[in-house]
């Protein structure tokens, strides 16, 4: 590196700039060579150096990128700021790839490039898709002080409602962007929301599951009072974004607000409601119970199908009503329910009568344990590893996760099964496969 700095020109050979960087960000001790190559570049505007590549001055700006310390990075704000267009777009991509793979560019030089003045011109012709991936590389990576310039970002109105490609770069449509970065940045977003429906217009209902998504995900309080309303709002698709976000950011407390929603005259938001409501299963059986009396098929379906481990005796009389219903697979799942609420009550009246046996000598698990392992025949087994998942005993819970690496897939299917419905029966909740 010390041998550059004697070099007539840093960048005059692209297999210097390509060696270069590769390098880790680079020390302040090249600035006087890359200023001396700025002011070459400046005086040589509109021309084609001898001997220099056409994207020498944009290379001299890549380097400039990865040189560590502020003055460097006021430096390529600087140049950027004068630079032609493609130069702005270089750069972008050049940090953005660097981000994305490599050793990464210092921190000042990213929030010095996105905390230009990016006007509407330069944003038409070269910088909304860079802008954006730029933004998504570093909230990734949780770039040191990003928070301090992606507000400004969201004051370019000219950025902002262009929203098929820049609205994207902001944080709440990042789903990976860090919770402490969400809880930094959501009061500023949440201080100007007025704002930001304003400028997206009638384009506010496409992104605002989005948004509420990314202020329920910050746990800020004023975030609460702010979507409350929205469960009023008169477009569907808004009062459904309302309902999960504030069910997912604060769960049970805002049961009674939502209620209103389990019976809200668009089917849409109903269908959209269980999912949801699942995620804080006990705590929502109630309101669950009114989307299994919903008239609409499918979102009787749903309930249904997250409420299964949850059912009791005294739920039967609603699910022979469904045994009634006009929809064959509604029908046909409502026995299924019935069925296996009737088995799991004939467990545990077996087992409690069985308990109390004379001259026995062991523990129904025991028992279970031992007609379900490898050597009984399969039925056996299998109705078996059903008993233990009925039972809902924890201490099954060992055995059932081995047997789920059985050889019979089968076996390993009923015991992946049994396990399921004894962790949501403790109220676990049990990750669904793709």
């Amino acid at each position: 590196m010390a041998g550059l700095l004697e070099t007539p020109s840093l960048l005059s050979e692209k297999k210097i700039f390509d060696w270069v960087t590769k390098q880790a960000p680079l020390s302040p001790e090249l600035l006087p060579l890359l200023k001396k190559d700025i002011r070459e570049a400046e005086g040589e505007r509109g021309k084609t150096p001898d001997g220099r590549p056409p994207s020498w001055e944009a290379n001299i700006l890549g380097v400039l990128a990865l040189v560590k310390g502020e003055e460097a990075a006021g430096l390529l704000r600087k140049c950027l700021a004068a630079a032609y267009l493609k130069h702005r777009w270089f750069v972008l991509n050049f940090l953005r790839g660097r981000l994305h793979k490599g050793p990464a560019p210092p921190a000042s030089s990213i929030l010095a490039v996105l905390s230009l003045d990016w006007e509407a011109e330069s944003l038409r012709r070269y910088g909304y898709s860079w802008i954006s991936n730029l933004v998504r590389e570093a909230v990734r990576k949780n770039v040191p002080g990003l928070e301090k310039v992606l507000p400004g970002l969201l004051e370019n109105a000219a950025l902002l409602k262009e929203q098929d490609r820049g609205i994207y770069m902001y944080p709440f449509f990042l789903p990976d962007c860090p919770p402490a970065l969400k809880k930094k940045l959501a009061p500023f977003y949440l201080e100007r929301m007025g704002r930001i429906r304003e400028l997206l217009g009638k384009e506010f209902r496409k992104y605002c599951s989005n948004i509420f998504s990314f202020l329920a995900g910050s746990g800020l309080e004023g975030a609460k009072k702010y979507l409350l309303p929205f469960l009023r709002n008169p477009d569907p698709l808004v009062r459904q974004a309302a309902s999960s976000a504030l069910i997912r950011g604060w769960g049970k407390e805002v049961l009674d607000a939502v209620r209103p929603l389990a019976e809200d005259p668009e089917v849409s938001v109903r269908r959209s409601l269980a999912y949801p409501l699942a995620r804080i299963l006990p705590a929502s059986k109630e309101l669950m119970l009114v989307l299994l009396k919903d008239p609409d098929p499918q979102v009787s379906m749903k309930a249904l199908s997250y409420l299964q481990p949850y059912l009791e005796p005294r739920d039967a009389p609603l699910l022979l009503k469904l045994c009634r219903s006009q929809d064959e697979r509604l029908r046909k799942a409502a026995r299924a329910a019935l069925e296996n609420l009737r088995f799991i009550q004939e467990q545990e009246r077996f087992w409690k009568s069985w308990g109390v046996r004379k001259g026995l000598g062991a523990s129904p698990l025991e028992v279970l344990f031992g007609q379900a392992s490898p050597g009984n025949p399969r039925k056996t087994r299998l109705l078996a590893l059903r008993s233990l998942g009925a039972l809902g005993d924890p201490k099954a819970l060992p055995f059932l996760i081995e047997q789920t690496k059985d050889k019979d897939p089968r076996i390993a299917a009923q015991a992946e099964l049994s396990l399921q419905f004894l962790l949501e029966k403790s109220g676990v909740p049990v990750p669904k496969k793709k």
